[in-house]
């Protein structure tokens, strides 16, 4: 991450700070990884797929696909938007900003994390605690009002991505963790962890890498947030051609950058789909410019990755603020549509394109 965006990622943090599952307290106690799982993160680094980045002289990003590895079988397999090396069997990749991490397959996104705070809220007696271990998504408003402590007991397994150094009170419960770069990634356990947790916990912050490309294709930085910047280059996405993958990428404006909150791989038929929902969709461009607050800057948008047979293309998929809504392949804006919205809003991971001031409704005005 740049010097700027990692400032810029430290007053966010800050300024929006919330404190997770505890109070405000001295700097929370780490538990750093066993040697064992910090030489398990250098051999997940050494293993790593050849990352490239292609800046042209503007700053915009463009992006080759990555060709895998033959597989046992001697097949061979089709490029990739991935920068990352194949997770391990039952384990999957998910990132924020310049760090991804492996959880279980099964782990889901949910913002408990840092909306338990307001668990009160609606005559509730207690907070609704997820059933089982959970990635936290990108955080965003929480309602002000003040609920009675949380408890150890309401806290369930999660993952965490936290900026080094900045103070995010003292935990209920034990964590585990591991610095990677400027970004500590914690994982919280229960209240009466087992050795398994533990050790599961040990395993994820062990797998901890730094990118330059995740597994959808994203880089750490965008030049979304620009409400002026179109993709480099130029294509029609009406021309998109055996559509194999698509990889969506969230980005949140913090300081002058934006950076990466949540991603997501469509692949095969859905990417397929989602291409041709790009490409359906009528000629145009939503908001409402006149209502634009002065100086109001847009937050967040998603940039797409297409990979079809003529290599990775990009889409900037706007839905934030009040100019310039909808799809832009450098050539042609687009109104957004339900078919397009639908992977967007209603899939894994639920907050990647929710929260800072994002508002999904427009999709189906």
């Amino acid at each position: 991450m740049s010097d700027r965006a990692e400032q810029a990622f430290r007053e966010a943090f800050a300024e929006q700070a919330r404190i997770p599952l505890g109070g405000v307290a001295p700097r929370r106690p780490r538990r750093g990884p066993l040697p064992w799982l910090a030489a398990a993160a250098v051999v997940l680094v050494a293993l790593g797929v050849p990352l490239w980045l292609l800046l042209d002289g503007d700053g915009d990003v463009a992006l080759p696909a990555t060709t895998t590895s033959p597989s046992a079988t001697g097949e061979q397999p089709g490029p990739t938007l991935s920068g990352l090396p194949a997770p391990e069997e039952g384990w999957k990749w998910v990132s924020r900003h310049d760090v991804a991490v492996q959880v279980p397959e099964e782990w889901r996104y949910d913002d408990y994390a840092w909306s338990a705070s307001s668990w009160c809220i609606n005559g509730k007696s207690e907070p609704d605690v997820p059933e089982a271990p959970f990635v936290s998504s990108p955080w965003g408003a929480v309602a002000a009002i003040a609920c009675p402590e949380l408890r150890p007991e309401w806290v369930q397994m999660h993952l965490e991505w936290m900026p080094v150094g900045v103070e995010s009170g003292t935990p209920l419960t034990e964590q585990v963790s591991a610095v990677v770069g400027d970004t500590e990634v914690v994982v919280t356990l229960t209240a009466e962890p087992t050795d398994q947790d533990r050790a599961l916990a040990g395993t994820i912050t062990g797998s901890a890498v730094i990118l330059e490309r995740d597994a959808a294709g994203c880089v750490p930085v965008s030049p979304i947030a620009d409400i002026d910047a179109r993709p480099v280059p130029a294509w029609d996405v009406t021309e998109a051609d055996e559509v194999s993958e698509v990889g969506l990428c969230r980005y949140q404006e913090q300081g002058d950058d934006s950076l990466l909150m949540g991603s997501r791989l469509l692949v095969d038929d859905e990417a397929a789909a989602f291409a041709r929902a790009l490409a359906a969709a009528p000629e145009g461009v939503g908001g409402e410019p006149d209502s634009c607050i002065e100086g109001y800057q847009e937050t967040a948008g998603v940039v797409v990755h297409v990979l079809d047979a003529s290599g990775v293309r990009d889409v900037f998929l706007r839905v934030d603020g009040c100019r310039l809504l909808g799809a832009d392949d450098g050539t042609t804006r687009r109104l957004l549509t339900e078919d397009m919205c639908v992977p967007i809003f209603r899939r894994e991971p639920p907050d990647m394109v929710t929260g800072g001031g994002i508002d999904p409704h427009i999709c189906w005005n």
